[in-house]
């Protein structure tokens, strides 16, 4: 199926290479002419620090996955197959005898291919000039490196790009590549043919992360009977592709990889997207980059079908592969094959999922994929960062995969996120998002009343109340220090947030007991701040009842949170709508019961 949508894609492509030739970007060009011939260098001056260094003019050029073997590429390969030059010590700068006498090999051996080609074209003056240049001994530039990709112009045309030139090379590699001689049935196109015996091509080199592939990853890799179906490792025995569907879904898989618009790049994946039928999918890029706007109209697509329980009519489907890799070779991580319209309502549900009210930018927020991840890393006080070197293996790729696939995180999340904000302290905007996207998906069965991006005042679930107490009791010893002009050196957040998110019950009853002090210090100046707080403390007392939770499961410690800081944010909201109601002169009697002050955020600029 996943080779069968690869060959369907690259059917319409509208700038296919050649056969077997793929883009490539040639440092030094080798112009020909009645007198001979110029070496010239085409790579551009070099990348200023920190930007990357380009390497020369893009063009097809031909290519076939090298093994051990000596494998020329026909009239565009390195300087050490067209002119022998040898690779050098980093440390000496000196070129050892063996790497001499290898690229003497790897010379011989492109003259040789490239005398097949001349042969094949009897009087065709590119074939003369060619082969009359590397038949003469030339003087080498000492810029010239070893691993320089090179070519041939003539009349202002590269040679290599000539239709003799085209033809001889792929026959050329499906005589390499079908070498068995076997034939069958394609499980791809389903036709009677001449079968691979491997992949004429690779996965292009760095093209999966973390990169280390030197030459690139193979598609299918057996190479023990333990590999292959059957106990046969010989190559592609047991996965009867023809040549022409082989060369099809490596040219796919390859455009897809290099193509910014249809792929995600994480630390140790890759995951690219395209259609069955040509469609924009500009919105899969809201995963990274989230746009307001067109957020939003994915959302309002995803629940109005959930209201009306429909599907779109729209024939066309969606496909998304993940990659990865182990020891080089490539591994599927994923398969996504779904209809269009099924993945836009999915990523609705995403983004509705994890959204949040931020009280401090009065907006609802929603984040990319690596900013949650990011959230679940180690936070840095004395930095006021996260660690990026800290985020959870996997939790990238396992985020990117709730998201095309609609359903829950891994069941790890959850703990692994509250252990970190235990630790650091640190519940903010992004981390609230995180829990309640794992709480949403994971635990709505058992917590009540989750669907609220921001406050919910009716909620009395214990672990949400007790997080609402905990935030404002915080805010009322903020409070009291400011009316007394005394700066709190720690506050209870910074000497019991640990202890109450997992057993409040220890700790809110004499923090209660606690906050009358305060209350007193706060009603000598403001009487009426004094009497809200009052209130709304008394008001967010009686949703527990009686008893407060001695201890809170994993569950209610992530609702905690919430409950911790949609108070946070709410008192901010409405005390900054005070303020500016006091200072525009339009504040009423209502208006001074809100201006509470509470405790100065550490969310950061996100």
């Amino acid at each position: 199926m996943l080779l069968h949508r690869l060959v369907e894609y690259n059917a319409r492509r509208d700038d296919p290479p050649p056969a077997y030739y793929r883009h490539k970007q040639i440092a030094w060009k080798i112009t020909l002419h009645k007198r001979g011939a110029s070496l010239d260098s085409i790579r551009p001056p070099r990348a200023a620090k920190g930007e990357v260094q380009d390497r020369g003019v893009l063009r097809p050029a031909p290519h076939v996955h090298r093994t051990s073997a000596v494998t020329p590429l026909l009239l565009a390969d390195t300087a050490q197959y067209v002119l022998g030059v040898p690779r050098k010590d980093p440390k000496t700068g000196q070129a050892s005898a063996k790497d001499a006498a290898k690229a003497a090999k790897y010379k011989a051996a492109f003259l040789a291919l490239t005398e097949q080609w001349a042969a094949t074209v009897p009087g065709d003056p590119a074939a003369q000039a060619v082969l009359d240049f590397l038949r003469a001994p030339h003087p080498l530039p000492d810029i010239l490196d070893a691993g320089d990709l090179m070519a041939f112009t003539l009349d202002g045309r590269w040679v290599h790009e000539q239709e003799s030139v085209t033809n001889f090379w792929a026959e050329h590699v499906r005589s390499l590549k079908t070498g068995r001689g076997q034939t069958g049935t394609c499980l791809v196109c389903g036709a009677q043919g001449l079968l691979l015996d491997s992949f004429p091509e690779a996965i292009r080199k760095g093209a999966i992360p973390p990169g280390g592939d030197v030459n690139g990853s193979a598609v299918v890799s057996i190479n023990t009977p333990a590999q292959g179906r059957a106990g046969v490792s010989a190559g592609l025995a047991r996965t009867p592709v023809c040549e022409q569907c082989g060369t099809s879904a490596v040219n796919a898989l390859n455009a897809l990889l290099v193509d910014p618009q249809n792929r995600h790049r994480g630390p140790d994946f890759v995951t690219m997207w395209w259609t069955r039928e040509p469609a924009d999918t500009s919105w899969m890029q809201q995963i990274d980059d989230p746009e307001p706007q067109q957020v939003a109209d994915l959302m309002d697509a995803a629940r109005t079908a959930k209201e009306r329980a429909v599907r779109s009519t729209d024939p066309n489907d969606f496909h998304a592969l993940t990659l990865g890799l182990n020891a080089g070779r490539a591994v599927i991580k994923d398969w996504i094959d779904v209809p269009l319209p099924e993945i836009k309502i999915r990523l609705g549900r995403w983004f509705d999922d994890h959204r949040i009210h931020d009280g401090w930018r009065g907006q609802d927020r929603v984040f990319s994929v690596w900013r949650l991840s990011l959230a679940a890393s180690r936070w840095d006080r004395r930095g006021d960062k996260y660690v990026a070197a800290t985020i959870p293996v996997g939790l990238e790729a396992a985020l990117y995969a709730t998201a095309l696939h609609g359903t829950p995180p891994p069941a790890w999340i959850l703990p692994r996120l509250l252990q970190r904000i235990r630790a650091d302290q640190h519940p903010d905007t992004a981390r609230t998002a995180l829990l309640r996207l794992a709480l949403i998906r994971t635990h709505a069965h058992a917590l009540e009343d989750l669907a609220m991006p921001g406050l919910n005042p009716e909620n009395t679930n214990p672990g949400y109340v007790c997080g609402r107490l905990f935030a404002t009791l915080e805010s009322i010893q903020y409070t009291a220090g400011k009316i007394a002009d005394r700066k709190v050196n720690a506050t209870i957040r910074d000497k019991y947030f640990g202890t109450v998110m997992t057993s409040p019950g220890s700790v809110l009853p004499n923090l209660r007991v606690g906050a009358n002090n305060h209350l007193g210090q706060i009603r000598r100046k403001r009487p009426t701040t004094a009497s809200a707080l009052e209130r709304k403390l008394g008001a967010i007392f009686s949703l527990l009842g009686d008893d407060i939770p001695a201890v809170l499961p994993i569950p209610h410690q992530g609702a905690f949170v919430l409950g911790y800081e949609h108070q946070r944010a709410d008192d901010f909201a409405r005390a900054s709508a005070a303020n500016a109601a006091h200072e525009a002169g339009n504040a009423t009697e209502d208006d001074a019961d809100l201006v509470l002050d509470p405790p100065p955020t550490d969310t950061p600029a996100q």
